[in-house]
């Protein structure tokens, strides 16, 4: 019987470098993980919604506020740990569609029997694994073949406006949050929107620069709410990107240490490893495989300087330069002085 995984969910703002940082997670022979699922944060508002004291009264008949936690700690678990699926129904009646129309019971596999199983309303049940076998440690990263890992992570940026939810549902769950100087975010958009111009088969998304200035600014304060919340205390980790790039080896150290694991050294070789070795998807837009197997680079620290004009650094810096400077970076104080003035011109 198979130790079920803890989850790690990794959030940020775009282009802070979480794919980066799955990458280097899933590197580790202990934790897997694949692309983005996509539709998670929009599933976890609906969640949200649900669990407001208005719906829990109107939908009542439904479920309760624990019934809907166990619920969608089901759902959301079957869609993303694809190690540990649910159970296959296991009445005798159930029929299974076969090559060319024909119809047999489906019987459930010695597989399926195995996969995970759950105490009353979906409370992990305990396991006592004192004569379990020893795991075997996976030398390749990403083989389809590899043994349970004792982590499934799961990345996607908007992962951040849901981190309480996704805490809260997934009990055994931890968050890290991956932030970068909003400016080079900034630039790094400039790029994407670059590139989809260049590629036909990409849709043309529209990328505003203002607007994701303020979403780089929610998703500090986001991340400071989370911190704020007593119940999450010592189950979220936060890792600065250009400490990351500076500092490899001590950085993932720290984090290591926090989801209490060893660090490996594939994991600060991550130029050696392709998308397809970690089941993730590249793309020539946001992300190619050239820049998928880049090193610890510096040099993408600061390319804003040179990369935005001055009226898009005067821009950043006036939108940005309140929450640049509780994170710790260097900003413009004329620009900080004229968001204060702007501030106080919305008050009046």
């Amino acid at each position: 019987m198979s130790v079920q995984p803890k989850h790690i969910f990794i959030g940020g703002p775009n282009r802070s470098g979480t794919t980066f940082l799955q990458k280097l997670l899933v590197l580790h022979s202990e934790i897997k993980g694949g692309p983005e699922f996509d539709f998670l944060p929009n599933l976890l508002r609906i969640y949200r919604r649900m669990k407001t004291d208005f719906h829990l009264q109107r939908q009542g008949y439904y479920y309760n506020e624990e019934k809907l936690r166990v619920e969608w700690y089901h759902f959301l678990r079957g869609m993303i740990d694809r190690q540990h699926p649910p159970a296959p129904p296991k009445e005798s009646g159930v029929l299974r569609t076969l090559k060319g129309g024909v119809s047999e019971p489906a019987v459930p596999s010695d597989e399926a029997a195995q996969s995970h199983q759950l105490g009353d309303r979906g409370v992990l049940s305990k396991r006592k694994t004192q004569n379990a076998e020893p795991r075997t440690r996976n030398p390749e990263p990403g083989t389809q073949n590899a043994e349970p890992k004792t982590y499934l992570s799961e990345k996607t940026p908007d992962n951040i406006y849901v981190a309480r939810e996704l805490l809260e549902i997934f009990p055994e769950g931890v968050f890290i949050y991956m932030y970068r100087d909003g400016r080079d975010v900034l630039n790094s958009l400039k790029k994407v929107k670059q590139r989809m111009k260049q590629d036909g088969k990409q849709p043309k998304l529209k990328i505003s620069l203002h607007h994701e200035a303020m979403r780089w600014n929610s998703s500090q304060k986001r991340y400071r709410e989370l911190r704020k919340d007593g119940r999450f205390s010592g189950r979220h980790f936060a890792i600065q990107y250009e400490a990351l790039l500076r500092n490899p080896q001590e950085e993932l150290q720290k984090l290591m240490a926090f989801l209490g694991l060893e660090l490996e050294p594939q994991q600060l070789k991550p130029e050696q490893f392709g998308s397809e070795q970690t089941q993730s998807v590249v793309d020539t837009v946001w992300y190619t495989e050239a820049m998928y197997r880049q090193p610890f680079e510096t040099k993408n620290i600061g390319k804003w300087q040179q990369g935005m004009s001055w009226q898009e650094k005067l821009m950043a810096n006036v939108l940005m330069g309140e929450e640049l400077a509780r994170a710790g970076y260097s900003y413009s104080t004329v620009a900080l002085k004229m968001q204060q003035l702007l501030k106080g011109a919305k008050i009046k």
